[in-house]
Parts: structure tokens; C-alpha cells; sequence
């Protein structure tokens, strides 16, 4: 956060989607990016450990 003002790095993003699940304002959306490859499938990992 900056101040007060949230931000996504796109170069770290994975695609994944969990920053706009938990944004509690809805403010952030996701967007794939076709270059970036499939993302990961977070929850799906998750629930698998």
C-alpha cells in the first residue's frame, strides 16, 4: 500500500486472482494476461495440501 492506495506489481503478478477476492472495497479486478501463461490455480493448491 501507498499512501493509503493499493497497487499490484504485474511483475510479480501470478495471475491467481486471491488480491481481488480478498479486496474488501472491490476495488481491484482481475485481468488475465494472455502473455503471462495460465495462471496458477491458488485455491486449488490450497485445497490440495
Amino acid at each position: 500500500m501507498r499512501d493509503k492506495h493499493c497497487f499490484v506489481d504485474t511483475d510479480k503478478c501470478m495471475g491467481c486472482g486471491v488480491c481481488a477476492s480478498a479486496c474488501a472495497k472491490s476495488a481491484l479486478s482481475l485481468v488475465r494476461a494472455p502473455e503471462k501463461g495460465t495462471p496458477l490455480e491458488i485455491r486449488k493448491l490450497l485445497e490440495s495440501a
